[in-house]
């Protein structure tokens, strides 16, 4: 921060971005090891790095730009003499802004789903597969790492799908219909209700898995948007605030492209809840049938992503949600005209939802037990608490945080995310209505769930009620979700409020309450960055408190224009490139290699494959990009335990407590006699193999992609080398 020129940057403060590997300091260099043990960088370090004159402006543009936001409060306040009549937007003005921000999204999807453009992080394919750097295709930021699920596991699967003629079983994911339980396309009946997927029956690659993956964005957008709106009686400029402060929030950011398709169930949640509201309030028939229908769509939506750690806790709040808008709408409910039609839409729609969800338990049931009963993700029963108090204040000092910089008490950046803490802000709210006897139903359940949800973080629930709400299958630090989006709730709900009319405090009273908040603020965020091990510099907390209570002090005044500049700005400036704006899937379809195994593949569609070479990050990734062509590839990621591999090396199960389990699987050749098996992560085990043709026989595997090997330790007996690219040598069996 400001004053200090040089960093020092010592061992313990160097991250490797694979799990596994270890940061070693020798004397004056850092060796970074891999999970063999072996040494796979030497780094040097100089005593300190000096800071670029760029770094020094903009570290004071902060403070420029926080004393410009204070100047701009203080001269807003000023006009505050106003009528309040004349900044309200009238009703017809706020639907035309309705309409345009809907009619926005939509044309913006269509746009960007042409241009083939996605946030994918496919293009570092171009470093472990082609050797070379991994900018192809990519318009602004950079592809992570991190993002792995997505660039290593889940796109692989898309494109292994649609080599496969989109097929319901697909062996390098799992046995049976495993696809269905990973969000991915498939000849189904289910994929009627999942829009996104589409394309992928109907148009090129390119084409299908741009409208795919921009639907992410759009569908979280558009519902997020309309439920807020009509949470916060109709205020458009509210409703765009919560949802821009939800979506590019930290958490959902790096959660972005998970297999969990996270933001289309955020986004089938906020549809789901306003299309009970569309119900309930709708004037025309036509659009209370609407409703119904796109209840049905959103519950299909939501329950199809089948991640339950999410959907519990998301479950549980609109149950709260629900509870909240009937009470605050009880009395014209009760004189409604046209209640009977509207109960008669809800309950065909609820009954087809409930037929539709129970046809595709039917279908995916034994996939479900199958992996309930492996040692992760399965067996796993929680009940909460362990989460200290702190972990909700993080995000208020990561701004600076990024996919190689995070605090080193977390396993990673995606782990360390999450949402602006906003809850308080509202429970101090809703004291202040006590005291003037003015309650909001809707505020109510949301604290109230906020409240349930936090003592399950932090305390834990006993086991019964943990088992009979079904959190007994959450992680404490994955209700964050669930929290952050009902505070949010809450406070559009505040801020779509009219204004108080009583007499405002004193410029005393307000200066001091200011001043109270920036040193109760203080105390929290300096606890909170001690538990992040001094991730922030103290002037850095201290700014930062400032900051956030000019924050909180505009909202607490519902000065939405002046808190939405404040806090989306530094928001979306750290957050929005956290996935790249790519265009197309040049990592794949741009690649010598991808062709040249697509080709093998095509030439023997039914042949299977294992991917072996010396423990790398080249070794650990590839197997999931011959998956990608289409092949049934040993290794990889897998959603249980492959039984042909199991009977083929460990017929007695030798080694069951390392497999069963949802893992990245890697193959490294042994001298050993007989294959074993070792756990290096919960979800990552190495297979140990030697290479001899009585065990690749009973794997029953034709080609064989040695990496990196050298050509007397690669060579099989009853294999011949049919081609050699960029490290890769491909092996194929000799014909009987």
């Amino acid at each position: 921060m400001l004053g200090r020129h040089s960093v020092e940057i010592s061992a313990d403060r160097i991250h490797s971005g694979y799990p596994g590997t270890t940061v070693v300091r020798n004397s004056d260099v850092v060796e970074i090891r891999g999970i063999s043990g072996n040494t796979n960088v030497v780094m040097a370090l100089p005593n300190g790095f000096l800071e670029s004159r760029t770094s020094r402006r903009l570290r004071l543009s902060v403070v420029i730009a926080l004393c410009a936001s204070v100047l701009a409060l203080v001269l807003h306040a000023a006009q505050r003499h106003r009528s309040a009549d004349s900044a309200v937007i009238s009703d017809q003005n706020q639907r035309i802004i309705q309409n345009e921000i809907v009619i926005f999204l939509i044309c913006a999807y269509c746009l960007a789903s042409f241009a083939k453009l996605n946030g994918s992080a496919t293009a570092l394919w171009r470093i472990y597969a082609d050797r070379q750097a991994p900018n192809a295709g990519l318009l602004f930021g950079k592809p992570k790492d991190i993002r792995s699920d997505e660039w290593v596991g889940e796109t692989p699967w898309i494109l292994s799908q649609v080599a496969r003629q989109l097929a319901v079983e697909n062996p390098g994911v799992g046995d049976g219909v495993m696809p269905l339980l990973n969000n991915l396309p498939a000849r189904h009946w289910t994929m009627l209700f999942r829009p996104q997927m589409w394309g992928f029956f109907i148009t090129d690659l390119e084409h299908a898995f741009a409208f795919y993956w921009n639907f992410k964005w759009f569908a979280l957008l558009l519902g997020a948007f309309l439920f807020l709106q009509a949470i916060a009686r109709g205020n458009s400029v509210v409703a765009l605030f919560g949802a821009l402060l939800l979506f590019f929030s930290p958490f959902i950011q790096w959660w972005f492209s998970t297999p969990t398709c996270m933001p289309e169930m955020i986004g089938a949640f906020f549809l789901f809840l306003w299309s009970l509201m569309l119900i309930g309030s709708a004037k025309s028939r036509w659009a209370v049938a609407g409703g119904g229908l796109l209840l049905i769509a959103s519950t299909a939506q939501f329950v199809f992503c089948a991640y339950p750690r999410f959907q519990i806790p998301l479950v549980h709040l609109a149950l709260f949600l629900i509870a909240g808008v009937l009470i605050a709408n009880r009395h014209r409910i009760v004189a409604e005209r046209d209640a009977r039609f509207r109960v008669y839409v809800l309950t065909i729609a609820g009954v087809l939802s409930l037929l539709i969800v129970a046809a595709w338990y039917h279908d995916v049931a034994g996939a479900i037990h199958r992996v309930s009963v492996l040692t992760y993700p399965g067996k796993v029963f929680s009940t909460g608490g362990g989460l200290p108090w702190q972990r909700l204040f993080t995000p208020f000092l990561e701004f600076a945080m990024t996919d190689q910089r995070y605090p080193p008490d977390q396993m990673n950046v995606c782990e360390a995310a999450g949402f602006l803490f906003i809850a308080p802000l509202i429970a101090v709210a809703f004291g202040r209505d006590l005291l003037r006897r003015r309650f909001d139903p809707i505020i109510i359940a949301s604290l109230a769930f906020i409240i349930i949800a936090i003592w399950f973080m932090l305390f834990g629930f006993p086991v019964g009620i943990a088992k009979w709400t079904g959190f007994y299958l959450v992680y404490s630090a994955r209700v964050v979700l669930a929290v952050s989006i009902a505070s949010i709730i809450a406070l559009c709900r505040y801020l779509g409020r009219a204004n108080d009319k009583s007499r405002s405090l004193s410029l005393g009273i307000q200066l001091a309450a200011f001043t109270a908040l920036i040193l109760v603020l203080l105390a929290i965020f300096k606890s909170t960055n001690g538990q992040l091990g001094g991730f922030v510099e103290w002037s850095g907390v201290f700014v930062t408190a400032i900051f956030f209570a000019l924050v909180f002090a505009t909202l607490w005044r519902r000065e939405v224009a002046v808190a939405a500049i404040l806090v989306l700005v530094p928001t979306i400036y750290a957050n929005a490139l956290v996935n790249p704006i790519a265009r197309a899937l040049p990592g794949f379809n741009g690649s010598e290699i991808f062709h040249w195994l697509s080709d093998n593949v095509r030439a023997q569609p039914d042949a299977k494959w294992l991917v072996i070479g010396r423990a790398s990050g080249r070794t650990n990734f590839l197997p999931q990009f011959v998956k990608a062509t289409g092949a049934d590839t040993f290794g990889g990621y897998r959603c249980e335990p492959d039984e042909r591999m199991i009977w083929a090396l460990d017929p007695t199960h030798k080694y069951s407590s390392i497999y069963s389990r949802y893992a990245e699987t890697l193959f490294l050749p042994s001298t050993q006699a007989e294959p074993s098996f070792e756990l290096t992560f919960v979800n990552h085990y190495n297979i140990l193999l030697p290479l001899k043709p009585e065990f690749l026989h009973r794997l029953g595997v034709t080609f064989v992609l040695e990496i990196e090997m050298p050509a007397a330790e690669g060579a099989i007996e009853g294999y011949t080398k049919i081609g050699e690219r960029k490290g890769l040598r491909l092996l194929r069996r000799d014909a009987l």
